[in-house]
């Protein structure tokens, strides 16, 4: 399961093929990138900025054709696709052709540099990726993983946040929970659209200041093998929304959660609880023990 994020200018909750007057490099499709920085960058040409969030998971079923780096076969695709060449790949992955490389790849189909010189230009672009759904089929494959409805989207955000304070200041979640408060864990939680396109650790100098969140000395347990913020973020919010399907209920459920003894066992990184069955940490949870 990995995250991705697509930078666009309004809340996309049910992504399609996109058929655009200009074409992309990797033909018409839903595009979106493993890079958050590169969602927020590309947010940030419109002027109501948005990052959306989606889970990804492949699919054996699928056809996907992936680029591990620009390489010549890489060049030539995209070539391909802008010329609007047709392509029978479910998904392609790759690294994307941003403003700056566009410019040399038009170059190179317009014969003003060689291949060799198209090179020499590109080696030193930044780092970039991108994934396009290029199929209807690919979308559906991906619909039950991949597509959420917009409150339990907002809930991971916030679940995710909460878990990166944490861990930036080294305390519990317990403490960032009660210091944040109700009012201003709702805030953020309505305004999730907009906290999406914010830097987080721009939110988390914000939040530090505002709710008086000191620096603490809670010792996490954490090996090469730890999950990340956004897996727990996913671990809380399978959690929360067991406990409280109604969206209604979501803050004042995540509020007891936090205060509860299962968010000092999932703390305990040293341990695998936060990759047990989510069924099996809510039945923890109901009962009030680890079983």
């Amino acid at each position: 399961m990995q995250i991705v994020y697509c930078g666009t200018n309004t809340k996309v909750e049910n992504p399609t093929i996109i058929k655009g007057k200009y074409t992309k490099d990797f033909g018409e499709g839903f595009y979106c990138t493993i890079l958050k920085d590169q969602a927020i960058r590309w947010s940030k040409k419109y002027s109501t900025p948005v990052v959306n969030i989606y889970e990804y998971k492949e699919n054996d079923e699928l056809t996907i054709k992936e680029f591990a780096i620009m390489s010549e076969e890489w060049l030539d695709f995209i070539v391909d696709s802008r010329a609007g060449k047709d392509h029978n790949y479910d998904i392609v992955i790759g690294p994307m052709a941003d403003d700056q490389v566009y410019n040399y790849i038009n170059d190179f189909v317009l014969g003003n540099i060689t291949r060799e010189q198209f090179w020499q230009l590109a080696k030193f672009s930044y780092p970039t990726h991108q994934i396009a759904f290029c199929t209807i089929k690919a979308l559906y494959h991906q619909k039950e993983k991949m597509m959420e409805n917009k409150d339990t989207n907002d809930l991971f955000f916030l679940c995710s946040l909460i878990e990166y304070i944490a861990r930036k200041t080294s305390n519990t979640k317990k403490y960032i929970v009660n210091q944040i408060g109700k009012e201003r864990i709702n805030k953020i939680y309505s305004l999730a659209d907009v906290y999406h396109s914010e830097n987080m650790d721009k939110t988390l100098d914000e939040l530090k200041r505002e709710c008086s969140i000191k620096p603490g000395n809670y010792i996490l347990n954490l090996n090469n093998d730890k999950p990340t913020f956004w897996e727990m973020g996913r671990v809380y919010t399978n959690l929360i929304i067991g406990i409280s399907p109604n969206k209604d209920n979501y803050i004042d459920t995540l509020i007891k959660v936090y205060n509860s003894f299962i968010s000092e066992k999932l703390d305990d990184y040293s341990s695998s609880l936060y990759y047990e069955n989510p069924s099996y940490i809510l039945e923890c949870y109901k009962e009030g023990r680890i079983l």
